[in-house]
């Protein structure tokens, strides 16, 4: 029985319990399909974004970089900076976590108002973000950053490195992490 001949049967008035019992089934198919499309849509969101600064987490990073690929032959220049907030960890020992997550979502609030479109920024770890800077050489990227990190509520070191095309995400988050660890070893001495 297809559905048009099911509905002609139920309209004939042969038995109108059956009429309701089926309309009641399409609405509860359609309530649970709308249900757990609502339900994908959410467990989608929470694999990709930190509930806690509201920026891609190292999944939804992951993501958006397989999708920019360093392995193309013609890319535009490309910069990626690697932040890592200083002392945090003493925020934490000293005034509780709930004080550090409030800095954390502090951090990306900025992070998300100061992006320029385009740009993507994330959290990859404790006190860690990565901020990818697409048709951006280093020189100019370090202007962006140092103009994101004045807004930031606690100082940070950052480090800066080159995606260039052949190159894969990961070598170019290496180097912008020598980078920062470099800026640091130069402050503490």
């Amino acid at each position: 029985m297809t559905l048009l001949s099911g509905i002609a049967v139920f309209t004939r008035g042969d038995d109108p319990y059956l009429l309701v019992l089926w309309v009641t089934g399409v609405i509860l198919c359609w309530s649970l399909g709308f249900f757990v499309n609502a339900l994908v849509r959410d467990l989608s969101r929470q694999v990709r974004f930190d509930p806690l600064t509201g920026l891609l987490n190292r999944v939804g990073l992951d993501l958006v970089t397989a999708t920019r690929s360093g392995d193309r032959d013609v890319v535009p220049p490309r910069s990626v900076a690697v932040l890592d907030l200083e002392h945090f960890k003493e925020v934490n020992d000293r005034d509780g976590h709930q004080a550090g997550d409030q800095i954390l979502r502090e951090v990306g609030a900025v992070l998300r108002s100061r992006i320029r479109p385009g740009d993507t920024a994330a959290r990859t770890g404790g006190d860690e973000f990565v901020i990818l800077l697409p048709s951006t050489p280093v020189d100019h990227a370090t202007v962006v950053v140092t103009r994101i990190i004045d807004s930031l509520p606690m100082a940070c070191s950052f480090g800066l490195a080159d995606w260039p095309a052949g190159t894969t995400f990961e070598e170019a988050t290496r180097n912008a992490d020598r980078a920062m660890y470099a800026h640091k070893n130069r402050d503490t001495q």
